[in-house]
């Protein structure tokens, strides 16, 4: 039975404990009430999982019977899975259906996102520095983010080589939060690309728009340097 004790002195005229009186509230209706706010937003956590599912089962069809658009198709089903990723980590869970993770935070997210990358033996992947609980708009838009840097590392930067690597650190200072994202060991950067990419727009618009952060990118020679930097005010949400 839930139930609420509430304790409290009593006083005589002159200010001296004459004794205490107790105050019991019922709780099994407000108990009843929460219980069914978890289910059902467990239940629509659920079924946005299935949305997920059944938007990139059709974008699998679709190419499937279009070649030509088999590009897009495969892009568009990695960005969201990079969603559904983000989704899966902040949603409410059970005990048993908890991620495998650090609490909701930033760099527990990076953990989770960037372990398909790992190699046993090797740190291709560091993570490192100060971390700070996040919301679900937070970790929608560095799953996107963090999804398009992993990608590019793979195609053509730190991780495209066996000795690659790539360094994330956390730092939180003067109200804000930054995130330095540097490769290392992947190909000599020449040049500073033409044209920014649909991902690397899309990254920096879910940044500016989401958090009101900001998002910069250092072509260095010795690899891609992207800071991220987000008031720590925002990450909650």
């Amino acid at each position: 039975m839930a139930v609420l004790y509430n304790i409290f002195p009593l006083r005589d005229a002159t200010g001296a404990p004459a004794g205490f009186a107790t105050v019991t509230r019922d709780l099994r209706e407000s108990k009843r009430a929460e219980e069914a706010r978890d289910l059902l937003i467990r239940e629509l956590s659920h079924r946005i999982k299935n949305i997920f599912a059944v938007v990139g089962g059709i974008a699998a069809l679709t190419a499937r019977s279009d070649p030509a658009a088999r590009p897009f198709a495969e892009a568009f089903r990695e960005r969201l899975g990079a969603l559904a990723q983000a989704h899966e980590y902040v949603r409410p869970h059970s005990p048993e259906s908890a991620p495998a993770v650090e609490g909701q935070t930033v760099l527990g997210l990076m953990r989770l996102i960037m372990a398909a990358y790992v190699q046993e033996g090797r740190e291709r992947v560091v993570i490192a520095g100060d971390d700070t609980p996040i919301g679900e708009r937070t970790a929608t838009a560095l799953a996107l983010i963090m999804h398009e840097q992993a990608t590019n590392a793979v195609k053509y930067g730190g991780l495209s080589r066996e000795a690659g690597q790539v360094s994330l650190l956390g730092r939180a200072e003067g109200g804000h939060y930054d995130l330095t994202w540097a490769e290392s060991g992947g190909p000599p950067i020449t040049q500073v690309p033409a044209r920014r990419g649909f991902g690397t727009v899309l990254a920096e618009r879910s940044v500016a728009g989401q958090l009101d952060g900001t998002l910069e990118h250092d072509w260095a020679p010795g690899g891609l340097v992207m800071h991220l930097r987000v008031p720590l005010a925002n990450l909650g949400f």
